[in-house]
């Protein structure tokens, strides 16, 4: 079996099976464990366990190989995971890393997640930052909220922002 045919199986929701051939593919050593750590991780996701998906991105940026988008997608699990502290330290991550290489396609939505685990934080001036930097390069952002899937722009994150602030 391959990497393809497993995440075939995984969008069939056949998720115990595809997580038995990612064990037998690591065996064989036929394809990168990276690689095959990322369709693991994606398989966990899917199941909604993004505990085991958060393990498994602690894993891949460990390995050589892990790119800016192995940071971004474990932050992306943390945050549905609730571990603000280790999103926030991935997210930095991954602005660091893009404006290394080159390449800030990242940056905008690195700094909006920032926003968000730093007002889950309680971190609201930090929050606020993150949000105008974030607005200030992408003037339309708009992304789901990591495990919860609802869309908020930039608006309505500032609103959510001072919300917090007040009940806290």
């Amino acid at each position: 079996m391959n990497l393809s045919e497993i995440k075939a199986m995984a969008r069939r929701r056949e998720y115990d099976a595809a997580l038995h051939e990612c064990d037998e593919l690591v065996e064989a050593g036929t394809v990168k464990l990276i690689e095959v750590m990322r369709v693991r991780a994606s398989i966990h996701a899917a199941m909604r366990d993004f505990s085991s998906a958060v393990e498994t991105y602690q894993k891949i940026v460990e390995e050589e190989g892990a790119h800016h988008g192995d940071y971004f997608l474990g932050a992306n699990y943390a945050i549905a995971q609730g571990e603000m502290r280790l999103a926030l330290y991935w997210l930095a991550e991954v602005i660091q890393m893009g404006r290394h290489r080159g390449n800030t396609a990242l940056e905008p939505p690195s700094l909006f997640y920032s926003s968000y685990a730093c007002m889950e934080l309680g971190r609201f001036e930090e929050a606020r930052d993150h949000l105008a930097k974030a607005k200030s390069a992408e003037p339309k952002i708009s992304l789901p909220i990591p495990g919860d899937s609802v869309f908020v722009d930039a608006a309505e994150m500032s609103s959510r922002i001072d919300r917090r602030e007040m009940r806290w």
